[in-house]
């Protein structure tokens, strides 16, 4: 399943396990993990980001221009590197402010499913509120594309949308 968007793999980061086995220690101490425990995770990411054939040592090494142009690419696969990229930072403590207009302005029209799948992991990893406590105003955008794919043709799109908002806490996201 999480194959197709290039988040899985034997020898890959763990982010959130939510059960593992009682018997064995936590797999990220490993270089491989389980297949049972990689089923229970929640997202998994590799170590080593890889855009347009390019494998950069860490999301630092790459610049944020280049994850603009690729966000703004006509191709879905140039996006869904992109995005990888932008999450991959994301999750390894790298502010990721910058990238949430690019994202929406990019990503958020898109009928591509690995795209959507994506976008469901960005909105649950992205800071929705500013310095002052408040949401910030793009999300008024974000708010309208989930209110969207809860009413999307596909099950799954409107499944996975309303598991995103069983996640969020924020009422006036909600």
């Amino acid at each position: 399943r999480n194959a197709k968007l290039g988040l899985s793999g034997g020898s890959w980061l763990s982010r959130c396990c939510r059960s593992i086995s009682s018997n064995s220690p936590p797999p990220f101490f490993f270089d491989t993990m389980s297949a049972n425990d990689e089923a229970n995770c929640a997202l998994l990411l590799p170590s080593r980001t890889v855009l347009s054939g390019e494998t950069f040592a860490s999301v630092q090494d790459i610049r944020p221009e280049d994850l603009y142009r690729r966000l703004d690419a006509k191709r879905d696969d140039t996006k869904a590197e992109a995005l990888r990229a932008v999450i991959r930072g994301m999750v390894n403590g790298q502010p990721q402010t910058r990238m949430l207009m690019p994202v929406i302005k990019g990503c958020l029209n898109s009928t591509d499913h690995v795209i959507k799948k994506l976008l469901i992991i960005f909105w649950e990893t992205v800071t929705k509120k500013g310095d002052d406590g408040k949401l910030l105003p793009e999300f008024i955008l974000v708010c309208n594309a989930l209110r969207n794919d809860l009413q999307h043709p596909n099950e799954y799109i409107r499944g996975a949308t309303l598991r995103l908002l069983t996640k969020i806490d924020d009422p006036e996201i909600i």
